[in-house]
């Protein structure tokens, strides 16, 4: 890791991978990528900038890939 990225784990780092996980999503259909590989990394991108929001909110990141929010605070529910 370079000397200047940020902290593992931190907010700033989810944000970090979630924006690269939205650019692989991002690049398009070819014909060696499947839709499933686009939509893949969206799904990673959204659960990454979740986890950020509650990282910045000091709360534990569950480790779990299932973004059912019933269990979140009520302030980060729609």
């Amino acid at each position: 890791m370079p000397p200047d990225a940020p902290a593992a784990g931190s907010a700033t780092d989810w944000l970090r991978h979630a924006r690269g996980d939205l650019a692989l999503a991002g690049v398009g259909k070819t014909k060696k990528l499947l839709y499933e590989h686009l939509c893949f990394h969206a799904q990673q991108a959204a659960e990454k900038a979740l986890k950020a929001i509650l990282v910045h909110h000091g709360i534990r990141v569950p480790k779990s890939h299932d973004l059912d929010t019933t269990s979140w605070p009520s302030f980060l529910r729609a």
